[in-house]
């Protein structure tokens, strides 16, 4: 199921960024200058990547509330994909930024194709 995947990529990169923070935000390009940092980081990296993986895992499994979890992580992914296309087109390339763009332009459209699939039954 599509949404399995999606919420698998986002558990593994919050476990990623729970478990090898200095690496991931690293690769980033995100310096941490005070230990508070290293909280925001935690917190918005692993622990909303964590919350996305939930919730679009714990939908894939409800019937009811399928079509409904996959528009709105359609839409979340699409904004994220979007902000980082401006960003990256008026930044210095950096390979990770790319990567992680490519990654999210393949997410958002794969779910869009899943959305309306189900949508148009």
């Amino acid at each position: 199921m599509p949404l399995r995947i999606v919420g698998s990529v986002y558990l593994l990169s919050a476990i990623w960024c729970f478990f090898q923070p200095e690496m991931a935000s690293q690769g980033l390009g995100i310096q941490w200058l005070a230990s508070h940092g290293k909280v925001e980081f935690l917190s918005v990296y692993g622990g909303l990547q964590l919350g996305l993986a939930v919730a679009m895992l714990s939908v894939s499994f409800m019937p009811k509330l399928l079509l409904g979890g996959v528009f709105f992580s359609t839409v979340f992914s699409t904004v994220l994909a979007f902000c980082r296309l401006i960003l990256v087109l008026t930044a210095p390339m950096h390979t990770m930024l790319l990567s992680l763009l490519v990654i999210e332009l393949v997410i958002a459209a794969f779910l869009f194709w899943y959305w309306r699939r189900i949508r148009l039954g």
